[in-house]
């Protein structure tokens, strides 16, 4: 009986151990439209310090990360889904149709299984009204906040520089690079979310403002109600890109583009909400 009960015991642990080695697993939902299946990861509530610490900025990089200060709290008040990789090519063309994808090229990246990018702001939004129709859901991008909290890794966060570790070269297509790379070639953070830092920069619901930050603690942040960057329509960007160099490619870093124009280092992840 005593052997009988050891061997139960090992089972057991066994059965737990395979159940474990899987991830997000329990955690994701997987949409499929028009043949085309794609991954949302769950993103839980939580609170974190947004921005980059003042520590950090010094007479050199003032001018670069001055708009990611001060540090502030911010709490994400509901959990959300996010996109287990950027909007792939593939996707892009099952919801808008297969001649969306005539900007694309081997210049930049050109497949399936690559990100979709040369898609403006604009575009996107039609995009997004599109998915939501097609599946019933509602998509919608992140907001720069909800952004960089999964970006850092959300309740499960370490801590690193860049999305999912502080080297960079194990988690992003950066720097060096003529294009951008397939969606999940490099390791995830730690919420399993792949190509955070790096391959293409993602845009966000929020206007950019490089004043916007405050000290005060803030739940969920929409941004500014009107740009205050290089002109009226510009969106933030997040995430860095495939020639990026490392300081863009931080959790914490912060872009600005033209949201009625098209970029070849630009493209989107979708948010779920539940």
């Amino acid at each position: 009986m005593k052997k009988l009960n050891v061997l139960v015991l090992i089972l057991s642990v066994v059965v737990f151990s395979a159940c474990k080695g899987k991830p997000g697993k329990e955690k994701s939902e997987d949409i499929t439209v028009n043949g085309v299946s794609f991954e949302m990861v769950k993103v839980e509530h939580g609170t974190f310090t947004m921005g980059t610490p003042e520590s950090q900025v010094d007479s050199v990089s003032a001018g670069a990360l001055g708009h990611e200060i001060p540090t502030h709290e911010v709490t994400i008040s509901k959990d959300f889904y996010m996109g287990r990789y950027p909007v792939t090519q593939k996707l892009w063309k099952a919801v808008m149709g297969e001649n969306s994808g005539e900007q694309w090229s081997g210049d930049y990246g050109l497949g399936d299984d690559y990100p979709a990018y040369f898609i403006s702001w604009t575009e996107c939004q039609t995009f997004l009204a599109q998915l939501n129709e097609l599946t019933g859901k509602t998509f919608r991008m992140p907001t720069e906040a909800e952004w960089e909290f999964a970006a850092r890794g959300g309740n499960k966060s370490k801590g690193y520089v860049y999305a999912g570790s502080d080297d960079i070269y194990s988690v992003a297509w950066h720097a060096g690079f003529m294009g951008a790379e397939k969606v999940g070639g490099k390791n995830p953070n730690e919420l399993n979310l792949y190509d955070m830092s790096g391959n293409i920069y993602e845009w966000c619901s929020d206007y950019y403002s490089s004043t916007y930050y405050q000290s005060t603690p803030s739940v969920d942040p929409q941004g500014p109600e009107r740009a205050n960057g290089w002109n009226k329509y510009s969106r933030s960007i997040r995430g860095g890109c495939w020639n990026s160099q490392p300081s863009g490619c931080r959790v914490s870093a912060r872009g600005q583009a033209d949201g009625t124009k098209r970029s070849s280092i630009v493209g989107l992840r979708l948010v779920m909400e539940q």
